[in-house]
C-alpha cells in the first residue's frame, strides 16, 4: 500500500502520537482509536480498502503495547480476499499480531491450503511465508503434503521457500517431517543458486545432528565452494566483490562438522580451505569473517600443520589490528589454534598483555578465555592470579559463574603442589562465595584429602601439609572472630568445620607464613598442637556469631564429633550442643547428634569409626586381569592368537608408517607443540623471551650450517616448506602425500637427530614458485636456533609478565615460604574447666553420653545430686575457656533472677533454647552435674525431647505461657521430622482435654465422617497447634487418590462470637505448592478471596469450624522436602511439617511392569542401608504401606517391591514414577533402592523411609 492510499484520519491519528507529550496523553488517544476502530471494523459491508487501513491502525495499535484483539478476525477473513493486495494485507496482520498456538489458527489453516495450490506465485509465495511464522506441530500434517508439492515447482523463488519451510517444520517437529535427507540432496543439486543456498540450511541442521551419515556428501560441498571463490556464480551474489559470503560460511560450518576427527574426510577438503582464506584475504570485513570462519573450521577439522600456519599468519593480522572488532576475531581465533598448537600464542605475547588491560570489556573477557586455554604446568600460577583478580573486580554474577569454575578446573588440573591448591581454592571459595558449585566443594576436599594421604606415607616428603592445612584455615576462624576478616562464605565455612575435624588434631594456632614463628619451631623436635575444645569453641563461636543455616551447623556438629575422640571424656559444653540439636527440624543434624550419643558409649569403636573413616577410596587394581584367564585360555585353545602389547608386535617392528600424519585427532598435543613453531614472514621474532628458542639473535643462526640444497630435508613434523621432504614443488594435498612419505622416510628419521627444533617459515603461497633456484631453496630451508643466551637488554614490566604468562618460570610455582617440615605433634589436655569430673566413681565408668541417655529413668534419684553439682560447678576464671558462655548456662537454674527473666546466657540464646523455665522445673530437672550428664529439660531425658514427649515425661511444673511456647516448638521439630511418631508434650497434657470435650474433630465427626474416615490420614485424631483462652487450632491431613487435603479444625474458646475470621495458607517458597480451599467440603462455607485465602463470617463461642485446604505439587522442578506449611488463623500463624509421603500415591502394577521400568530409572536411583536391631519384612511393609502410601506389588523370600508416583495437581497428565526395592538382610538391615526420574526426588523418600524404619 502507498502513502496515497490512506485516508486523512490515519495520518491525523500518527501525528497525534508523535506530538504526545506524555505517556498518559498517548494512552488516550489510542483508547480514542480503539473505539473508533471498533465500531468501524465491526460495520457492515466496509469497503476491502477501508479495511487494509483499519488492519494497518489495529497493528499500529498493537505495536505500541495495546490490545486490539477485536480485529484479529478481520485479519484472517481479509486472507480469504480475491485480491492480491487485500489478501497480502491480511497475512501481514496475522502474521504480526498472532501467534502459533492462537485459537484463530484452524481458520487460517483453510486460507493458506488454498493459497498453497493457486496458479498466482505470489499468493504460493505469501502463503509459505506465514507457513513458517504460524504454522504448528499439530498443523503440519495439513500443510506438509502441499509444501512437498511445491518442491518441484517450476519458480526458483518458489522453491527456495518451500525448502525454508521443510527446515522450519523439521525443527517443530522431526517425526512429522519424513525423507528429510532425500529432499535436502535433491535441493543440493538444484540449478538456480539461492535454491541450492537455501537447502544448505537444512542440510547444516541434519549434519549437526549426525555427520557420519552426510559423508558422502563432502565432495559435493567442496565443489560448491570451488565454484563460488571462483567466481562462477552471477555477479548478482557478490557482496563487496566478495562472492555469495554467507553462502561460503555456511559450507565451511558444514564442513567443520564432516571432518572432525576423520581424518580420512578433512584431507578433502585441505586444498579448498587453503584457497578460500587465499582468496578472501582482500582487507573489506566480510573478508575477515570468512577468513575467521576457515581458522576455526581448520582448528575443528583433523589437524593439518600447513593450515594451521596459514591459520596462524591469518590470525596474526588479526591480533595486531587497531580495529577492536578485528582485535576481539583474532582473540577468538588464537583460542582455537592454541588447543592444538598451544605454542602459537608466542607470538602475540604483548598484544595478549595489551588485551588484558585493555578499556574494552568484551575484549578482556575474550583475552581470559585465551589464558585458560593456553594454560599448562608451567604458567598456571600467573594466569590463576590473573583469573582471581578478574573475579575479585568483577562484579557480573555470570562472569565470576565462569571464572570460579576455570579456575577450580585449572588448579585441580595443574596445581604445582597441595600447598598451592589449598591457597588458591580457598580465594576462589571465598570470592565466589554462592556462585560455586558445592561439586566443587566436594571436589577439593577429595583432593586434599589424597594430597595429605600422599604426603603422610611419602617418607622422603619434607613438609607437613596436614598440619598446614589444619592451621590455615583455622586462621580464617581466628581472623574472622577479630573482625579482620568479612563474613566467611557458608561453602568456605563448611570445608573449615570438615578441616577441623579431620586434621584439628594437627592443629597449632600459629599464623601461616609467618617466618619468624617458624625460625623459632626450627630448633625443635616437636610442635604442641591447640587442645581439641579449642578448636570446637572457636568453630561454634564463629557458626554462632555468622547466625549460619542449619545445613551449615551439620558440619560443624560432624566436626565436634570427629574431634572428641581425641578427648579422654565428654565434655559439658559439647553435651549441651548435643542437646539442643537433638531438637533440631534438620533430620541429618538430629541423626549425627544421636550417632554421637551412641558411639560416646563405646569410645574404642569411636575412635575405630572416625579413624578408618577416609574420603579416599583403597582401591585395589588387578593389573593382570586374571579372572579372565579362563577365557583367554579358551580362545587359545580355538586357535586364536595371544594378545601382544603394542611395544611388543612383532609385526609392527620396523616397518615405516602408511601416513604422513600419525597423530589423531586433538591428541599428542604435546609432539606436535615440540616440532612445530609458527612465524610469520617478515614479522620478526616470536618475542622478547625467546620461546622454544625462536627468540635467539641473527648472530646465532648463522653460526649453524644449513643442509646442502640436494639433500632432502625431512623435519618431525614431516612438512617442509615447498612440500614433502624438502623438495621445491607445490603446495601438497590430499592422497599422493603417502608417497612422498614413502620415498623419504629414511632421510626423516636421520633428520631428528640433526633438528631439535622445528621451525616452520611461513610465507605467501605464490611467493616460492615451483622452479625456484638452489640459493632460493637453501634460503627457505628452515634452521634451528641455539637456546639459553639471555638478550642484555633488561625486560621491561609487560615482558616480564609476557614471560610468567606464556613459557612460566620455574621459580614462579614454587611456594614463597618457608617449609613446614615434618614434626611430632605433642597434643595438650583439656583445660580442668572445660572437661567436668565424674561426681562418683559409677558414673566414671559410664561415657557421658550414656549418663545422657539415661537420664530420663534416674533423674527422679538423682535429682538432689545433680542440683547439687551444678551449684558447685562454677565458670571457668579463663574467658577463652568459656568463649560460648556455656557456665552461664549451667548455673542458670540456680539464680532466682535468670530463672525469672528466662535468660540462660548467649549459648541458650544462640541455639534457640527455650525462653524460660520456671524455678520448679529447673529443681526437678537439674542442670550439667559435674560428671558430664545432662539433665532433660523436661524431665523425661534428651530422648524424650528429641520424639516430642512421646515416651513419656511430666510437664507439671510448666507455667501456662511456657505451654503455649512448647505447643508451638514441638508441632515445628518432632512433628515436622518424625510425622505420626509422636505428638509434643503439649499434646500428651491436652489430647484428654481436647478430644473428650465439644472441640476439634470430636466436634465434627458426625458430619465429616464420609468426607475423611474413608480415605488414609495423617493421625488418628487431630493434632494440636496452638491453644490459648480464645482460640485452639489442631489438624490433620487426609490422602485421597489426586489431592491431600489439610482439615484445620479452629474451636472458639471464648466466649462470644468470632466474625470475619481470615484463613491463609502459603508455602516455604523452597517448593512450588499449589493451595486451593475445598468450599463445598468445609464447615462452615468459607467466602474465598483468593486461592490461598478465605474468610469464616461467623464462629459461635463453644463451636468448631473446619476448613478444607487442598494442596499439591505444580511440578517436579523445584522440590526440597521436608518443608512447612504456614497456617495463619485470624493473627495466629501456625506451621505444619510436610513430608514427603503426603504427597506419594500407590501406582497398581504388576511384577512384570516393575522389571521393564526397573532399568529406565537407572539414573535416578538413590541406595540406603538402615540398619536396626530387628529388621523384619512385615514392619517394612507395614512402614511401607501405611506411612509412605506406596503399593506392595510382592515379596519373595527376603525381597520386596513396591510402586507409587508423584502427581502434578494442576496437570494429572504429569507423572513422576517410584519404584522401590528392598532386602531384608539377616534381620539386621533393610538395604533399599528408590528409583525416580529425579534423583533428588530418590533422596527424599530414601531419607524418609530410613526414618520410619529406625523408628
Amino acid at each position: 500500500m502507498t502513502a496515497s492510499s490512506m485516508s486523512k484520519g490515519f495520518f491525523e491519528f500518527v501525528k497525534s502520537i508523535g506530538e504526545a507529550k506524555s505517556k498518559q496523553e498517548e494512552d488516550g488517544i489510542i483508547e480514542n482509536e480503539i473505539h473508533i476502530l471498533k465500531a468501524k471494523m465491526g460495520a457492515r459491508n466496509v469497503a476491502p480498502r477501508q479495511m487494509r487501513e483499519y488492519l494497518i491502525r489495529m497493528v499500529y495499535v498493537e505495536m505500541l503495547g495495546h490490545d486490539a484483539s477485536f480485529g484479529h478476525i478481520h485479519a484472517v477473513k481479509l486472507t480469504r480476499a480475491s485480491k492480491l493486495v487485500d489478501k497480502r494485507v491480511g497475512y501481514m496482520a496475522c502474521s504480526l499480531c498472532l501467534h502459533k498456538d492462537h485459537e484463530l489458527m484452524l481458520l487460517l489453516v483453510g486460507g493458506l491450503q488454498t493459497d498453497l495450490q493457486s496458479q498466482n506465485q505470489l499468493e504460493v509465495a505469501t502463503a509459505l511465508i506465514l507457513s513458517c511464522k504460524l504454522i504448528n506441530e499439530d498443523t503440519i500434517p495439513a500443510v506438509l503434503p502441499l509444501v512437498d508439492k511445491l518442491l518441484n515447482h517450476s519458480e526458483a523463488t518458489i522453491r527456495k521457500k518451500a525448502i525454508m519451510v521443510i527446515q522450519r517444520f523439521n525443527e517443530l517437529s522431526k517425526q512429522s517431517v519424513t525423507n528429510v535427507c532425500d529432499k535436502a540432496k535433491r535441493m543440493l543439486c538444484d540449478t538456480d543458486p539461492s535454491v541450492m543456498g537455501a537447502s544448505l540450511y537444512l542440510l547444516s541442521d541434519l549434519v549437526e545432528e549426525n555427520a557420519s551419515d552426510y559423508t558422502e556428501l563432502v565432495s559435493s560441498f567442496v565443489s560448491i565452494l570451488k565454484q563460488i571463490i571462483e567466481h562462477r556464480l552471477a555477479k548478482d551474489y557478490d557482496y563487496h566483490r566478495m562472492p555469495a559470503p554467507w553462502t561460503q560460511i555456511k559450507l565451511l560450518q558444514i564442513l567443520a562438522h564432516l571432518g572432525c576427527a576423520n581424518k580420512t574426510v578433512s584431507e578433502g577438503m585441505y586444498e579448498v580451505l587453503h584457497e578460500v582464506m587465499r582468496r578472501a584475504d582482500i582487507g573489506i570485513n566480510v573478508g575477515y569473517a570468512i577468513i575467521y570462519e576457515c581458522v576455526r573450521t581448520v582448528t575443528t577439522i583433523y589437524p593439518n600443520t600447513q593450515l594451521l600456519a596459514e591459520a596462524a599468519k591469518c590470525t596474526s593480522r588479526f591480533i595486531t589490528s587497531e580495529n577492536h572488532n578485528l582485535k576481539y576475531l583474532g582473540i577468538n581465533a588464537l583460542a582455537s589454534i592454541v588447543q592444538i598448537n598451544p605454542s602459537a600464542a608466542n607470538e602475540h605475547q604483548m598484544v595478549v598483555i595489551d588485551c588484558l588491560e585493555d578499556k574494552d570489556e568484551t575484549l578482556r573477557r575474550k583475552t581470559l578465555d585465551l589464558l585458560y586455554k593456553m594454560t599448562n604446568e608451567n604458567n598456571v600460577n600467573v594466569i590463576c592470579t590473573k583469573l582471581i583478580n578478574s573475579l575479585k573486580d568483577s562484579v557480573d554474577s555470570y562472569l565470576r559463574t565462569q571464572l570460579a569454575e576455570k579456575i577450580t578446573f585449572l588448579a585441580e588440573k595443574f596445581a604445582p603442589d597441595t600447598i598451592w591448591y589449598i591457597e588458591t581454592m580457598s580465594d576462589v571459595f571465598e570470592l565466589g562465595a554462592e556462585l560455586v558449585s558445592p561439586q566443587f566443594a566436594h571436589n577439593f576436599i577429595k583432593t586434599l584429602a589424597e594430597g595429605i594421604v600422599e604426603n603422610q606415607e611419602d617418607e622422603e616428603a619434607e613438609e607437613d601439609i596436614a598440619n598446614y592445612a589444619a592451621d590455615f584455615f583455622y586462621q580464617i576462624l581466628v581472623t574472622n572472630l577479630n573482625k579482620k576478616r568479612k563474613r566467611i562464605p557458608n561453602i568456605l565455612l563448611r570445608i573449615v568445620a570438615w578441616v577441623m575435624g579431620e586434621y584439628g588434631q594437627f592443629c597449632t594456632g600459629k599464623p601461616v607464613n609467618d617466618e619468624e614463628e617458624e625460625e623459632k619451631d626450627d630448633d625443635e623436635d616437636e610442635i604442641v598442637a591447640l587442645s581439641p575444645m579449642e578448636v570446637i569453641r572457636t568453630l561454634w563461636s564463629v557458626i554462632e556469631k555468622q547466625g549460619e543455616d542449619l545445613s551449615t551447623r551439620q558440619w560443624a556438629m560432624s566436626a565436634t564429633c570427629k574431634l572428641c575422640r581425641h578427648l579422654d571424656e565428654i565434655p559439658a559444653e559439647i553435651e549441651h550442643i548435643v542437646a539442643k540439636y537433638r531438637q533440631s527440624t534438620q533430620s541429618d543434624l538430629v541423626q549425627i547428634s544421636h550417632e554421637f550419643v551412641e558411639l560416646c558409649k563405646e569410645r574404642q569403636l569411636q575412635t575405630y569409626v572416625f579413624d578408618h573413616a577416609c574420603i579416599v577410596d583403597d582401591i585395589k587394581v588387578d593389573d593382570r586381569l586374571k579372572f579372565l584367564d579362563g577365557v583367554v585360555q579358551s580362545q587359545m585353545k580355538q586357535g586364536k592368537r595371544e594378545y601382544a602389547p603394542p611395544d611388543d608386535d612383532s609385526e609392527s617392528v620396523d616397518e615405516p608408517k602408511e601416513h604422513g600424519l600419525v597423530f589423531n585427532h586433538h591428541s599428542k598435543l604435546k609432539d606436535l607443540e615440540s616440532t612445530l613453531v609458527l612465524r610469520s614472514d617478515g614479522v620478526g621474532d616470536v618475542g622478547a623471551m625467546g620461546a622454544l628458542g625462536s627468540g635467539a639473535d641473527d648472530e646465532e643462526q648463522e653460526e649453524v650450517a644449513a643442509p646442502a640444497p640436494d639433500e632432502p630435508v625431512a623435519l618431525n613434523s614431516r612438512i617442509g616448506r615447498g612440500g614433502f621432504g624438502g623438495r621445491p614443488s607445490k603446495q601438497v594435498w590430499g592422497p599422493h602425500v603417502e608417497e612422498d612419505d614413502e620415498r623419504g622416510a629414511e632421510a626423516m628419521n636421520s633428520a631428528e637427530t640433526k633438528y631439535k627444533t622445528t621451525v616452520i617459515s611461513v610465507a605467501a603461497y605464490d611467493a616460492a614458485p615451483a622452479s625456484s633456484s638452489a640459493e632460493q631453496r637453501r634460503s627457505s630451508v628452515p634452521v634451528p636456533v641455539k637456546q639459553g643466551r639471555e638478550r642484555e637488554r633488561a625486560m621491561s614490566e609487560k615482558e616480564r609478565q609476557a614471560q610468567l604468562l606464556f613459557t612460566g618460570d620455574s621459580g614462579a610455582n614454587k611456594p614463597r615460604r618457608k617449609i613446614r617440615t615434618k614434626k611430632r605433634i605433642a597434643t595438650t589436655k583439656p583445660k580442668s574447666a572445660a572437661v567436668a569430673k565424674p561426681a562418683s566413681a559409677a558414673q566414671a565408668k559410664k561415657p557421658a553420653a550414656v549418663q545422657d541417655m539415661m537420664g530420663g529413668m534416674d533423674s527422679a534419684a538423682s535429682a538432689p545430686k545433680q542440683a547439687k553439682a551444678a551449684a558447685a560447678t562454677k565458670a571457668p576464671s579463663n574467658p577463652v575457656d568459656d568463649l560460648l558462655n556455656f557456665g552461664a548456662a549451667s548455673n542458670a537454674a540456680n539464680s532466682p533472677e535468670v530463672a525469672s527473666s528466662g535468660d540462660l546466657g548467649l549459648f541458650d540464646d544462640l541455639l534457640g533454647a527455650p525462653a524460660s523455665t520456671s524455678q520448679a522445673q529447673s529443681a526437678s530437672s537439674g542442670a550439667l552435674n559435674q560428671s558430664s550428664q545432662m539433665a532433660p529439660q523436661s524431665g523425661g531425658g534428651l530422648l524424650d525431647d528429641l520424639f516430642g514427649g512421646a515416651l513419656g515425661g511430666d510437664n507439671s511444673g510448666i507455667n501456662q505461657s511456657q505451654n503455649q511456647n512448647q505447643n508451638q516448638n514441638n508441632a515445628n521439630v518432632g512433628g515436622d521430622i518424625f510425622g505420626s511418631l509422636g505428638g509434643s508434650n503439649a499434646q500428651a497434657n491436652n489430647s484428654g482435654n481436647l478430644l473428650g470435650g465439644n472441640r476439634g474433630f470430636a466436634a465434627l465427626k458426625s458430619q465429616l465422617s464420609a468426607q475423611v474416615l474413608a480415605f488414609p490420614r495423617s493421625h488418628d485424631m487431630d493434632q494440636m497447634l496452638f491453644e490459648n483462652s480464645q482460640l485452639s487450632i489442631s489438624y490433620f491431613k487426609i490422602f485421597k487418590q489426586q489431592k491431600s487435603t489439610l482439615c484445620a479444625f479452629i474451636s472458639n474458646l471464648s466466649g462470644a462470637a468470632m466474625s470475619n475470621i481470615q484463613v491463609a495458607i502459603k508455602g516455604d517458597g523452597a517448593t512450588q505448592l499449589q493451595f486451593g480451599f475445598d468450599v463445598s467440603s468445609s464447615i462452615p462455607k468459607p467466602q474465598l478471596r483468593n486461592a490461598h485465602t478465605a474468610v469464616i463470617n461467623s464462629l459461635p463461642s463453644g463451636s468448631t469450624a473446619c476448613q478444607m485446604i487442598t494442596f499439591g505439587l505444580n511440578n517436579f522442578t523445584q522440590i526440597q522436602i521436608p518443608c512447612n506449611m504456614a497456617l495463619s488463623i485470624g493473627t495466629e500463624t501456625v506451621n505444619i511439617g510436610l513430608q514427603i509421603s503426603d504427597l506419594l500415591r500407590p501406582t497398581m502394577i504388576g511384577t512384570n511392569d516393575f522389571g521393564l521400568n526397573w532399568s529406565k530409572l537407572g539414573n535416578g536411583s538413590f541406595a540406603v542401608t538402615v540398619n536396626t536391631a530387628n529388621a523384619a519384612t512385615n514392619h517394612y511393609i507395614e512402614r511401607l504401606t501405611k506411612k509412605l502410601h506406596l503399593h506392595h506389588i510382592q515379596t519373595i523370600q527376603m525381597e520386596t517391591i513396591a510402586a507409587g508416583n508423584l502427581s502434578s495437581i494442576t496437570n494429572a497428565s504429569m507423572i513422576l514414577p517410584i519404584l522401590v526395592h528392598c532386602k531384608t538382610v539377616q534381620s539386621q538391615s533393610y538395604s533399599v533402592i528408590i528409583r525416580t526420574p529425579n534423583v533428588s526426588v530418590s533422596k527424599m523418600i530414601g531419607t524418609e523411609l530410613q526414618q520410619l524404619l529406625q523408628s
